[in-house]
């Protein structure tokens, strides 16, 4: 038996079934294609018949809704319109009825953001019903990354380009250490103001992006200076710091400071690799892009056997796949390599270049699915291999491989957005097969501005020259 016949025999019997009949009925990847699109109906349908108030609370509100945002643009559904609008409402009312001005009093800056990267800015950047409610809960929180709230702290230093703290909030926040310091993931908030640039024109937002992005610029110069690698966190000088992981945990004895997961980790660079793509696509910024490009390439720089390393931990470069790696989810499914991916791409669609073609391209040649349990998941790097040779094996392997990992994680209804393992957040290792079925590289459900590939209808097996929809440009 084959490592994917063993993945797949994690499933249910009844997931395991079905799969099993699709892979075998499949003459071609576009039916493997099919049954993918199925899958993802099949979860909008079951979004609906949630309660209102399911998750309406969490920080994640609306998060659910991620991969139906690609997905709409194949399969319009009024009945998921309809109720994408209701969760925004209950999710507007159940913040004016628990926060002051759209935020809580205070809170870190990883989590509580995030039912507006997965769901509210992506509401209103396709336009669609609830935009307009979405669109008055963004400028409420962007207002605060502008200090323009009286009464509110304020959260960004002007003069010295940076936020204030890791804990922001409407009443308070925490502006001495160990939370002084600069973090990846203020640049999600930098990803709100920026959206709220593009729905009010109003120049401050731009001048805070500009601005915090030349922070950035000034600490990677400086970090690649000093050799070794490029940290995704600015300390103060001779700060000590721990590494957070992705337990949440520290690692070992409590230090000053505790940087989010670890010195440099994928999923981190990922916020300030595509903030500073997004700056520049929106400004033409040399510099943005130059120090975009020096960021990403420390992890393809340490590259084994194709595969670039996805975090730098204790003290050396790590990657996930492991030749000898159990069979179980925890070592078969990751979403670290997704990351990569979609730095690499975004950099090259918005620049028209193809610097990452070699190292995406050695890299879907390095995985073996039918060999290796942790190859399980490498959906986006398959796709990565398609977008630049367009050799429609990789989409057959990608699409078999998304329906395997639906098989062995919709059975878990955990509703955290972020785990990769489960029914909602394993969707995030799916949304970029939607590249070779409409264009849509990026649906901007994580920050970043959404983000289209100008590719050319391709005339591949059964599916002719409409296998681009052409759907209108994104705003």
């Amino acid at each position: 038996m084959n490592a994917t016949e063993q993945f797949l025999n994690l499933a249910d019997e009844e997931h395991r079934t079905r799969v099993a009949a699709w892979l075998a009925d499949a003459a071609s990847w576009e039916g493997l294609r099919d049954a993918f699109l199925s899958t993802i109906d099949e979860y909008a349908d079951g979004l609906c018949r949630r309660p209102l108030d399911w998750c309406i609370q969490s920080h994640e509100a609306g998060g659910g809704w991620r991969p139906v945002f690609s997905h709409l643009e194949i399969r319009p559904n009024e009945s998921w319109m309809a109720r994408m609008k209701q969760t925004m409402l209950a999710r507007r009312d159940h913040a004016a009825r628990a926060f002051y001005h759209g935020f809580p009093d205070e809170a870190e800056v990883h989590h509580e953001i995030e039912t507006f990267l997965y769901f509210q800015m992506p509401l209103w950047h396709h336009q669609l019903p609830g935009w307009s409610v979405a669109r008055q809960s963004i400028l409420d929180v962007s207002e605060h990354v502008i200090n323009a709230v009286d009464g509110v702290p304020a959260w960004y230093d002007w003069a010295a380009q940076g936020f204030r703290s890791t804990y922001l909030g409407t009443r308070s926040i925490r502006d001495g250490k160990p939370f002084d310091y600069q973090e990846a993931n203020h640049w999600r908030f930098v990803g709100l103001a920026i959206t709220a640039h593009a729905i009010t024109a109003d120049e401050r937002y731009l001048d805070l992006a500009k601005g915090y992005a030349h922070t950035w610029c000034r600490h990677i110069d400086a970090e690649y200076a000093r050799g070794g690698v490029i940290r995704c966190s600015i300390l103060p000088e001779n700060a000590q710091a721990s590494e957070m992981l992705y337990s949440g945990t520290q690692d070992g004895a409590a230090r000053e400071y505790q940087v989010f997961y670890s010195e440099a980790a994928a999923n981190t660079a990922h916020d300030i690799v595509c903030g500073l793509l997004d700056v520049y696509q929106l400004t033409a910024d040399s510099e943005c892009l130059r120090c975009a490009r020096m960021l990403l390439d420390q992890f393809l720089e340490h590259q084994h056997d194709g595969r670039p390393a996805t975090n730098f931990q204790g003290g050396s470069w790590c990657r996930p796949f492991d030749p000898a790696a159990p069979l179980d989810l925890e070592h078969a499914v990751s979403q670290k390599e997704q990351f990569i991916v979609r730095m690499a791409l975004r950099h090259d669609i918005v620049t028209g270049e193809q610097r990452y073609r070699t190292s995406m391209v050695d890299w879907a040649r390095a995985i073996d699915e039918q060999k290796w349990i942790s190859d399980q998941s490498m959906i986006a790097p398959l796709i990565a291999g398609w977008y630049y040779q367009r050799d429609s094996a990789y989409l057959e392997r990608a699409f078999a491989m998304a329906l395997r990992l639906w098989a062995t994680t919709d059975g878990n209804d955990n509703p955290h957005m972020c785990g990769c393992r489960n029914r909602y957040g394993s969707k995030f290792l799916t949304e970029i097969l939607y590249l070779p079925i409409t264009g849509l590289f990026d649906a901007g459900t994580r920050g970043n501005l959404p983000m289209r590939a100008q590719l050319e209808p391709l005339a591949l097996g059964q599916g002719g020259t409409d296998l681009f929809m052409a759907p209108a440009p994104l705003r």
